[in-house]
């Protein structure tokens, strides 16, 4: 009993965090999407496109999408090992969990490095300058 309400809280833990990220991202979006609107009138005379826009859109979906994805599998990982009495003696389990939960963690800077111009520039200019000495 003890050990299921441990489990259920350290869940509630974890998803109370993933509600609150992706209402945030869901907020961000709708930023986005009405300052695309304020300025599609000033856009349309200068010619710009607003690809500034849609990149951090795109940036903040992958970047919510990967956090909900990987840490709703450590969750079912652990949800699992809670119901399934024999998956408590695996530590194939446990690895898995770890594997995901820090996956996060690695892949999120190579998306934001990837959707920013600027750091992408940066890391190109550090690179050329690199070969050059």
């Amino acid at each position: 009993m003890s050990r299921d309400a441990n489990g259920a809280a350290q869940v509630g833990r974890d998803v109370v965090p993933m509600a609150l990220m992706t209402l945030a991202s869901l907020i961000i979006l709708a930023f986005l999407y009405k300052n695309s609107q304020q300025v599609k009138g000033l856009r349309s005379r200068d010619g710009g496109s607003g690809r500034a826009e849609r990149r951090a859109a795109k940036a903040v979906v992958t970047l919510v999408t990967l956090y909900v994805l990987l840490y709703g599998v450590d969750n079912g990982l652990w949800v699992y090992t809670l119901t399934v009495r024999e998956a408590m003696r695996s530590s194939l389990i446990s690895d898995l969990r770890v594997f995901f939960s820090s996956l996060y963690a690695a892949l999120s800077p190579i998306v934001i490095i990837i959707s920013n111009r600027k750091v992408n520039s940066i890391l190109r200019c550090a690179e050329q300058q690199k070969h050059v000495q």
